[in-house]
């Protein structure tokens, strides 16, 4: 671990240390101490105070994610599914770093963690705003023995399933099709799935989560859509390593259903998430926009849009509420 890390755990606890206790404990001058907290304010936007006399405090207590801490809380039927969990301080894009390891060959069940994404990604594009240590940025690969038209409905899968690990924490979750968690119509958590394979199979698919857990400080100027995060949701301050291990837990079960029973037992539990179901929506496609009223999903996970009496079913497109018309 670097200097920088280390001096960042010694003040996650948010309380005051002194300049000399931390170059005792790290073995480096105080000279050192200073020049690596400059580092971590200028690199990783960290506000650490500085008060003589007292030493030096972060802003606010950050927890660090600890793989060991994470796989503790984890069951043992879903900890045998997983082959290595794997923490990142700074990457790029945690999903990209496992399409790159998958094309090498690595196994399915990798979890990779990271505390900053400097190039994070949402659906359709976006920029998913990653700062250091606030919030949950996962991916797993995991490898499917099945054709890749038939992975068309796992975005519906890992949804719910992100869903149930984060109403743990807050009541009222939704989901907009196919897989964006809002809280009172403020965006919460995202998913985002690549895959490499044959057509027929077998598939290497990277599932991606990111889930906005404290963020409440951010500047709203950055973010292009109303937001929110699980602090403002469930009132209080919630453990990251105790919630990644929820989310994984919870993804492992799902993928595991998935391969063995296919979207069925998803499609009946979508409607107590489902925040289009019966609402007037508008699908956003490459060339058209599609306007109705939403009716669900149907068995491969497809929204289900009814417009003059007639209902078609419509696999891609960014969904939105739009006003009755």
């Amino acid at each position: 671990m670097s200097i920088e890390l280390q001096i960042l755990k010694s003040l996650s606890d948010g309380c005051f240390h002194s300049g000399e206790s931390l170059a005792s404990q790290l073995g480096v001058s105080r000279t050192t101490i200073w020049k690596e907290i400059q580092k971590l304010q200028q690199q990783l936007s960290i506000e650490i105070q500085s008060v003589k006399g007292r030493g030096y405090r972060l802003s606010r207590p950050i927890e660090l994610l600890e793989a060991e801490n994470i796989l503790s809380r984890i069951s043992l039927t879903a900890k045998s599914s997983l082959t290595d969990v794997d923490i990142l301080q700074i990457v790029d894009s945690s999903n990209r770093y496992l399409m790159a390891a998958a094309s090498q060959g690595a196994p399915g069940g990798q979890i990779v963690l990271a505390e900053q994404q400097t190039a994070g990604r949402g659906r359709l594009g976006r920029t998913w705003i990653s700062p250091f240590g606030c919030n949950i940025y996962c991916s797993l690969l995991w490898r499917f023995d099945l054709a890749t038209s038939v992975l068309s409905g796992l975005g519906i899968v890992v949804a719910v399933a992100l869903a149930k690990a984060l109403s743990v924490y807050a009541e009222g979750l939704e989901i907009k099709w196919p897989n964006d968690i809002l809280y009172r119509g403020q965006k919460l958590a995202g998913v985002l799935l690549e895959m490499q394979g044959e057509a027929n199979g077998p598939a290497a698919v990277v599932i991606g989560l990111g889930v906005n857990v404290n963020m409440s400080e951010m500047p709203p100027q950055q973010i292009d859509q109303p937001w929110t995060d699980m602090h403002t949701a469930s009132g209080k301050l919630i453990s990251r390593n105790e919630l990644a291990a929820k989310i994984i837990e919870q993804l492992v079960r799902a993928v595991q259903e998935f391969e063995n029973k296919g979207l069925a037992g998803f499609v009946s539990s979508w409607p107590q998430w489902d925040m289009l179901r019966d609402q007037a929506v508008e699908i956003q496609m490459a060339n058209q926009a599609i306007i109705g009223i939403a009716r669900g999903i149907d068995e491969v996970g497809a929204l289900r849009v009814e417009t003059d009496g007639v209902v078609k079913s419509y696999m891609a497109g960014e969904a939105s509420l739009k006003k009755r018309f």
